[in-house]
């Protein structure tokens, strides 16, 4: 008896979503109806934590609460898991369009729903995912498995397994994000002879701390950082980032000031917990970088985006605070 396991037509093609129905056959060949079969086809998530190195508190790169470990560590957790018999219900593929090629014996087809939550913590389901840093490795699969119990005399039997991994997305709750941010750098640590000489020429503002005057004035430069709205990076697409440099005009008069390099990073972070094992991956991707001597001759310049301006990540996933709560 051969058994081939395939998936609905352009399965392979794409990664499901929360609530989407997952179809697909079990095809058999050499198959006897007078000897009878048990099938059992089965969809499940599985959150996996692997760890190779000694935990004995928390790291910059991982965090273990419990007792310390002197080996390998792996530990699962089941998301979720959906079970259900299934029969040999056809002589043809119930695919619409039909399964090319294959002209099986039989067919026995299933159908299962994607839940929209976990089974135990009704929390979001974690995307499909498997990450690594610093000896610890995150991974978060989803798979359909279909076993059959073939009979043979008697109490004998034989079991034949099938599993293929499938892809799967979930949309984050994304919170209320700000747009923009601004990184500001004050002209005493960054020139420090000329604002001692601006300070001497009455340019800097010093007075006495009392409650009748007002702070001291410092020319302060002011880097600020514009994202889309909302400020969302999405796989494969490019995105617009503006960098905008505010300086005092008492510094752009007195001082030649150049931008010499400018860097994007993508840093993701992948936290998960299982009972009182917690471990945190987190992972730094280059984006983009700009190299040369531009001059700053005005108050407000913006950096010139072109073609190196658009932040492009092909394997960017939305960060989830929680992936499992305890077991």
């Amino acid at each position: 008896m051969r058994l081939e396991l395939v998936l609905e037509a352009n399965a392979n093609a794409h990664s499901y979503r929360p609530g989407d129905h997952v179809r697909g056959e079990l095809l058999i060949w050499g198959h006897g109806l007078k000897q009878a079969s048990e099938i059992t086809a089965k969809l499940q998530g599985k959150l996996s934590l692997h760890s190779n190195k000694r935990q004995n508190g928390g790291t910059s790169s991982s965090t273990y609460t419990g007792s310390p470990c002197n080996k390998s560590e792996h530990v699962v957790h089941t998301l979720f898991e959906q079970s259900k018999q299934i029969k040999l219900a056809t002589k043809s593929s119930t695919f619409n369009p039909p399964s090319c090629n294959h002209d099986a014996d039989y067919y026995a087809p299933f159908d299962f729903t994607f839940p929209r939550s976990s089974c135990q913590c009704r929390c979001q389901l974690p995307p499909s995912l498997e990450t690594s840093s610093s000896g610890h490795t995150i991974k978060v699969e989803y798979a359909i498995t279909v076993t059959v119990r073939h009979r043979l005399l008697c109490r004998v039997s034989r079991l034949k397994t099938l599993r293929q991994v499938i892809s799967f997305e979930s949309e984050a709750s994304i919170p209320v994000l700000p747009t923009s941010n601004i990184g500001s750098l004050s002209a005493s640590k960054l020139f420090p002879k000329l604002y001692k000489a601006l300070s001497n020429q009455g340019v800097s503002r010093i007075r006495s701390r009392s409650d009748e005057c007002l702070p001291q004035y410092e020319p302060t430069l002011q880097l600020e950082v514009l994202l889309p709205s909302p400020p969302i990076l999405t796989p494969g697409r490019p995105t617009e980032i503006q960098l905008i440099l505010n300086t005092p005009s008492e510094l752009v008069a007195s001082e030649n000031i150049y931008i010499c390099s400018v860097e994007a990073q993508l840093e993701s972070c992948v936290e998960a917990k299982v009972g009182l094992v917690k471990k945190t991956v987190t992972e730094t991707r280059s984006g983009w970088n700009l190299q040369g001597l531009f001059p700053v001759n005005r108050e407000h310049f913006e950096v010139d985006l072109g073609t190196w301006g658009q932040y492009l990540i092909m394997d960017a996933l939305p960060t989830y605070l929680k992936i499992a709560d305890e077991a």
